[in-house]
């Protein structure tokens, strides 16, 4: 390879179209190649896969962005964990709980809560209602709740409508609720209860789990 005037123009004589010029050492000429990224500048890289092929190539990325629709095979799937721990906070997965006992009962209670950051949640809890000398109740719920002591509307809570003689411990679980947020919202576990004689308390959890 030679050069011409002015010199900082290469002779493209013997090269063909895609070419670059590279180096083979110190004591010889530059000649006409084709970039190789495999041994670019030294360095080695694993040879990716092929678009659209069925063997793609390994690696591991910090950050992955897609602004299209990603899509599995519906046999394989996205991979889950086998690990036990957690996922970080704003991740699908997320799970948030909080557990309480020994809240005094009435007709419309705050047993706990969670604070929510924005997203789509699956919410669920359950009760203990346990009762010390206690004649009847006619009357248990258990729910979550957006607003303090506040049974919510359908689909939030359990209700258990009929008299029971001297209850002691009953369990009642409240419904798996859909909440999508804007904004960080705190959500209770809320019970309810109608008894007569003696005194109620109660012991109960929440959870909720980030699906997207």
């Amino acid at each position: 390879m030679t050069t011409k005037s002015p010199i900082k123009l290469i002779d493209p004589t013997g090269s063909t179209s895609g070419q670059t010029p590279t180096s083979t050492g110190p004591s010889t000429p530059p000649a006409w190649g084709n970039p190789n990224a495999a041994t670019l500048n030294g360095a080695t890289f694993a040879s990716p896969g092929a678009i659209g092929g069925t063997t793609p190539g390994a690696g591991t990325f910090t950050t992955v962005n897609a602004s299209g629709l990603i899509t599995p095979s519906s046999t394989v799937g996205i991979k889950g964990t086998v690990a036990v721990d957690n996922a970080q906070a704003g991740s699908i997965g997320e799970f948030i709980t909080a557990s309480a006992s020994g809240v005094t009962a009435n007709s419309a209670f705050n047993i706990t809560s969670i604070s929510l950051t924005a997203g789509d949640w699956d919410v669920s809890g359950a009760v203990q209602f346990i009762g010390a000398s206690v004649t009847s109740a006619s009357f248990l719920a258990s729910g979550v709740s957006t607003t303090s002591a506040t049974l919510g509307a359908f689909g939030q809570n359990n209700v258990l409508q009929f008299t029971m003689t001297s209850p002691s411990a009953n369990h009642l679980p409240t419904p798996v609720w859909r909440l999508s947020i804007s904004s960080t919202t705190t959500v209770f576990l809320v019970g309810g209860t109608t008894f007569t004689g003696g005194t109620m308390t109660a012991n109960g959890i929440i959870r909720a789990r980030r699906v997207r």
